[in-house]
This record gives structure tokens, C-alpha cells and sequence, in this order.
């Protein structure tokens, strides 16, 4: 077999692969934590009534919450904050966004400087609109039949070899599946058949 060609086959595979991990490696911002992603219902938020979710992060480095809400018709204006405390009521991050920010429905994104030391602690999510009373249209968090709150938790990674080890994780599942490893089987006898015929017809 000639050694040139198979060369050739294996850098034509490798190298989109090593273009995802370097994309992975210097793009990446985020990545998925603890979630409960079920949604069963809506609880309505309104100043006599906040939402408060207890969480508890995975990894270090906690810095994003998407939750789930909703603004029905986009009627509500008031803001919405939203507070991450401690687990002695410490506020941590505050954010605040209007209500003709938030869809009907709509994910939305949190984002905050990450917390260094956020692994295996305990931390509460409040949602409250001070402003708006409980006779007028309010914004509606979406909740599970427990519930919970419907959200999803990100990390930042707080140093290249947690990332590194981060994005092997979650890439060493799917290269081992079945299906992925056919499809490479099948691209790389293409691919060596190709790279064949144009050797061959360049006389090489």
C-alpha cells in the first residue's frame, strides 16, 4: 500500500477533527451543567409571590442560567430581576431585564462572571418583578409537576486542561458509538478511493 496515500487519508480525516477540537477549545464560553428540563406548567411571578429555586452546580466556574418564561402577548413591561445567593442568603450576582425582553415563550439567557469555587455548593435563583401586582398580566416561569424550576446550567471551565478535559468528555461518548464509527469507516474507504484514483492519474 502506498504509504503517501495512506497518509494523505488519514490527515483528510483528521483534520477536520482537529479543527472541531481546536474550534471547541479557543470558541467555547460555555458549557452545559446540571439542568431539569422538563415543563409541566407555569407559575406566575408577581411582586407578592417571587420564584425561588434552590441548585446545586457540578462544576467550578458557574457563570450562565437559561430558564424558561414567559411574557404572554409581551404585555408585561415591568423588569425582572434576577438574584443567585448563597447558602446564607448572600447575593452573589444581580441581574436585571425588562419585561419587553422576555418571549412568549422565550429561553433566557443569564450571564455573569464566573464563580471560581461553585462545585457541589448550594445556591438559590430568585425571580421577582417588584413592580408588577398580582391583578395585572404577569410573567410565568415555566416548572415541572415537582415544581422546579425549567432551566438549564452552564460552566466556564477555569483552566485549559479542565477544558481539555471537559470537551474529551463529552467527545470520547460519540466517537465510540456504532453509527459514528461506520460513518468513518465509510469515509475513509471513499476517501482512500478517491485520493487512489487521482494518484493514479497523475502517475504517482
Amino acid at each position: 500500500m502506498n504509504r503517501r496515500l495512506v497518509f494523505l487519508t488519514l490527515a483528510y480525516l483528521l483534520l477536520p477533527l482537529a479543527a472541531l477540537l481546536a474550534l471547541t477549545l479557543f470558541a467555547i464560553r460555555r458549557i452545559p451543567d446540571v439542568s431539569q428540563p422538563h415543563q409541566d406548567a407555569l407559575a406566575s411571578i408577581y411582586n407578592e409571590k417571587p420564584f425561588v429555586q434552590h441548585i446545586t452546580p457540578r462544576h467550578n466556574g458557574f457563570s450562565t442560567a437559561i430558564i424558561h418564561l414567559k411574557n404572554a402577548s409581551l404585555t408585561n413591561t415591568d423588569p425582572l430581576s434576577f438574584i443567585l445567593s448563597n447558602d446564607v442568603g448572600q447575593t452573589l450576582r444581580l441581574i436585571q431585564i425588562s419585561g419587553r425582553n422576555i418571549g412568549d415563550p422565550d429561553s433566557v439567557r443569564f450571564q455573569f462572571d464566573p464563580i471560581p469555587d461553585s462545585a457541589g455548593k448550594s445556591y438559590t435563583i430568585t425571580l421577582q418583578t417588584p413592580y408588577t401586582n398580582f391583578d395585572q398580566p404577569k410573567i410565568e416561569a415555566g416548572v415541572a409537576n415537582s415544581g422546579d424550576l425549567t432551566y438549564e446550567l452552564y460552566y466556564r471551565p477555569q483552566s485549559r486542561a479542565e477544558l481539555i478535559s471537559s470537551v474529551l468528555a463529552s467527545l470520547l461518548p460519540k466517537l465510540s458509538s456504532l453509527q459514528l464509527l461506520i460513518l468513518l469507516t465509510l469515509v475513509f474507504f471513499v476517501s482512500y478511493l478517491t485520493l487512489s484514483r487521482k494518484l493514479h492519474t497523475s502517475g504517482v
